[in-house]
Order: C-alpha cells, then structure tokens, then sequence
C-alpha cells in the first residue's frame, strides 16, 4: 500500500440493505479495517467526524489520529513492528466479521426497516468507538 494513504475501504454489497463498507483510516498496511452498514440510521461515532482536529491539527478526538500514531510507530522499524500491527489489526477485523453477522440477525427481527437502520447503527457505532 501507498505509505502516504489517509485512508482506504472496502464495499460489501449485500442485498436487504445490509451493505457493509469496511473503513481502514490511514496508510492500508498499518489499518484496522471496521465495519459501517449502509443503511444504518444515523452517521459513524463523533470521533470519525469530528472537526476538533484533523490531519494538520492533532486532536484525541478524532479517530483518524489513532491509525495515524500506529503507523507513525510502524513506520520507525517497518520490519519489526508491522507484524504485530497486522496481528491485531486482524484480530479486530475478525471480531468486527463476527459483529457483522450478530448484528445482522439483530436487524431481521426488528419492527421494520426504520428500527433496523437504527439497530445496525448502534451496533457498529459501538464497535468503532
């Protein structure tokens, strides 16, 4: 991956509204990528949109910043301490395919496509924070 990425994502096209857009922010080779439904009822966690701060502007209220100090860390000895990102970060995503499904099943049994969007909002909304 690029070593000057800001982010990068993956689309899961899935039928019923259940489309799940994987979020990896900074470079790819040091993201944890984490799961947004489409079709959730409101917006990602403050701290994915957050203008406290920004990639000039340090902030620990904005997410990005936390990718962005793990590369920065990575990038000190690539060979040494990558490993061990790609281990959690896969350990994350994991976790965030198991969150996925539960919060599938949630969304099926809920009254209608409004409680859904909301159901499978606050469940990856949690996730990522």
């Amino acid at each position: 991956s690029m070593h000057r990425g800001s982010w990068s994502y993956v689309l899961e096209p899935k039928p019923a509204g259940l489309s799940v857009s994987w979020l990896g922010y900074d470079s790819p080779h040091g993201a944890a990528y984490l799961p947004f439904f489409g079709s959730a009822a409101e917006g990602a966690p403050e701290s994915f949109h957050s203008h406290e701060g920004y990639m000039s502007k340090f902030s620990t209220k904005v997410a990005w910043w936390a990718f962005n100090m793990v590369n920065q860390y990575s990038d000190l000895n690539f060979r040494l301490i990558n490993k061990d990102v790609r281990t959690r970060a896969q350990q994350i995503e994991d976790e965030g395919r198991e969150l996925v499904a539960a919060c599938t099943r949630k969304a099926d049994s809920a009254d209608g496509e409004d409680a859904a969007g909301r159901v499978l909002a606050a469940c990856s909304n949690k996730f990522a924070e």
